[in-house]
């Protein structure tokens, strides 16, 4: 299927839609550009999103996505789906999907140095949208499993998570890995059993990330990936490097439910005793009232991390002070 500017495709709803351009172009060398801008004839832009035929996702894994989205249709902060498009080889099933457009994700408001003009307040009242789209999944016993700023998109200071791709059952927990990096929870790089709490820990890293570009842009972000761990050849290697960093900033060792994967570990530094979560969002000049906080979300033990519902309820998100 050859995809390009001005072709126009005809929704299950008879509404018409023109391809006008590609997003994501960073990502244009040698990838078959799936997910386009375009403009349904007589209204606002929208977005339409194809199934891969470069990658191994199966046209029933896609088809689910649809699925899901369909059930998610009455959430607020999850981006909707507004038709679909059939598949000329099997009507009875999808091959394009037409959601909600909106401007940016959160991530290329990072990139392009635009968190700095949102100030604190406006990162908290996005990150509350985001909170919002999570506890809807997870009132609905599902997780996301894919949370990071490529996936929540802003318009200003409002928000929708996105990407249902990778939605899991809450129930029974499981096992294995999942998340991006530098998302990952503690509990999966040790092998440890998941639920809904991997969802509340990738939020707090993206909260991390989003202080800290409006703080210090200066700085690389917290367990991003370095410019020397960008080749696929690398990827190994830097997972290992975060997973030894997130060992010795939260002290693992010394919290009974990771001795239980003792044989898992890294090797202890003893150079690194001084540095925890703490003294690095201390250097990173953050807020002292958003390191209480963040402590508290990116509680390792799962056990004791706080719920999307518990956050909200704290009224931490409402909060309207600049102080820094």
């Amino acid at each position: 299927m050859t995809l390009e500017r001005n072709i126009k495709y005809l929704g299950r709803s008879k509404a018409i839609y023109s391809l006008s351009e590609p997003l994501y172009p960073r990502y244009a060398s040698g990838i078959t550009q799936h997910v386009w801008k375009s403009h349904r004839l007589g209204s606002d832009p929208v977005v339409v999103k194809f199934r891969r035929l470069d990658t191994p996702q199966s046209r029933s894994d896609f088809q689910n996505e649809i699925t899901q989205l369909r059930k998610l249709e009455d959430c607020r902060y999850i981006r909707g789906i507004l038709d679909a498009i059939e598949d000329p080889a099997d009507k009875a099933i999808d091959h394009g999907m037409i959601l909600e457009w909106f401007p940016e994700t959160l991530w290329e408001a990072r990139e392009n140095g635009r968190l700095s003009s949102f100030g604190l307040v406006g990162i908290r009242k996005i990150m509350k949208n985001v909170l919002e789209g999570i506890q809807e999944l997870h009132s609905r016993e599902f997780i996301h499993l894919d949370i990071k700023a490529q996936n929540i998109l802003s318009n200003g200071l409002s928000a929708k998570l996105s990407d249902l791709g990778s939605i899991w059952p809450a129930s029974p927990s499981s096992r294995g890995t999942a998340q991006p990096m530098p998302y990952r929870s503690p509990g999966i790089l040790f092998g440890r059993e998941w639920s809904k709490e991997v969802d509340i820990w990738g939020w707090g890293m993206v909260y991390v990330h989003m202080v800290q570009a409006c703080i210090r842009p200066d700085i690389w972000g917290l367990y991003d990936r370095l410019h020397e761990e960008s080749t696929l050849e690398a990827t190994t290697a830097y997972e290992e490097r975060v997973r030894q960093d997130i060992f010795h900033d939260f002290r693992l060792y010394s919290i009974r439910l990771y001795e239980e994967c003792e044989d898992r570990w890294p090797g202890l530094d003893p150079d690194r005793k001084d540095v925890t979560i703490r003294s690095i969002l201390e250097y990173l000049q953050f807020p002292e009232n958003e390191i209480c906080f963040l402590q508290e979300v990116l509680n390792p033990d799962p056990t004791a991390r706080p719920t999307a519902k518990a956050i909200l309820d704290s009224g931490w998100l409402d909060n309207l002070s600049e102080d820094h």
